[in-house]
């Protein structure tokens, strides 16, 4: 059965929601009170199904993302709430491949000019500080849309839900590898690129409206009988 392959870019997505909310806080987007993170993804893409094809009804939505761990000590419990979100996803069957965070030396520019005392830190500063950038996840995702238009030719179309440029090679190679499959990528809210657009066969934008609409119910009942909750702070 023909089907149509979603590929979601996990944070991506996530920062857009972060922006949305900070507008409905803004009073610029009128939305239903409350975080809007505890998205029903499948019913987001299921929701496009028609304006990307209509002909086909079955999809495959996989989830691209990462445990942020260095993040406990600042935001405790983002890891648990992050997993607690995974496993929603998963009874609705969104298939979930998850990368990792590297940490990397940053080299301070104040401290390279000779300005001794850190702007950022009460402690004595050595010019070096830490950062963790996200790795895999961007490379999981354009090998799966490479694999997809090479090996799964029941599928129709592969929609990319994100507005990562670093994406344009692979959607280009998966054009030109299979010219047959059609490569869409779906705007998250503010989320824009004219490279992308240009790299994919068409675009469509997630309107605002669509987040507040696929929401998951509070309690989300796993196949195994457990219940999960809707975190109370994000």
């Amino acid at each position: 059965m023909l089907r149509v392959c979603f590929l979601v870019d996990g944070f991506n997505l996530y920062h857009s929601l972060c922006d949305l909310e900070r507008d409905i806080g803004n009073g610029q987007i009128q939305a239903p009170e409350g975080s809007l993170k505890w998205l029903n993804i499948d019913s987001l893409c299921a929701s496009y199904m028609g304006a990307i094809d209509p002909a086909v009804r079955g999809r495959t939505v996989f989830y691209f993302s990462a445990l942020a761990h260095h993040c406990e000590k600042r935001s405790p419990g983002v890891v648990a709430r992050h997993e607690r979100f995974i496993t929603a996803l998963q009874t609705t069957g969104v298939v979930p491949i998850l990368g990792s965070f590297k940490e990397k030396d940053i080299h301070c520019s104040r401290f390279a000019h000779g300005i001794a005392h850190c702007a950022f830190s009460d402690e004595d500063c050595d010019g070096t500080f830490k950062r963790h950038e996200e790795k895999q996840t961007d490379v999981a995702l354009a090998c799966k849309l490479v694999e997809l238009a090479t090996t799964e030719s029941e599928c129709s179309t592969a929609v990319i839900v994100g507005g990562d440029t670093d994406l344009v090679p692979a959607i280009e190679t998966a054009r030109r590898l299979r010219p047959g499959m059609q490569v869409v990528v779906a705007f998250p809210y503010k989320r824009h690129s004219n490279q992308l657009r240009k790299a994919a066969d068409r675009v469509i934008t997630v309107r605002p409206d669509q987040y507040a609409k696929h929401q998951f119910p509070r309690v989300v009942e796993t196949a195994r009988g457990t219940q999960i909750e809707k975190p109370e702070a994000w």
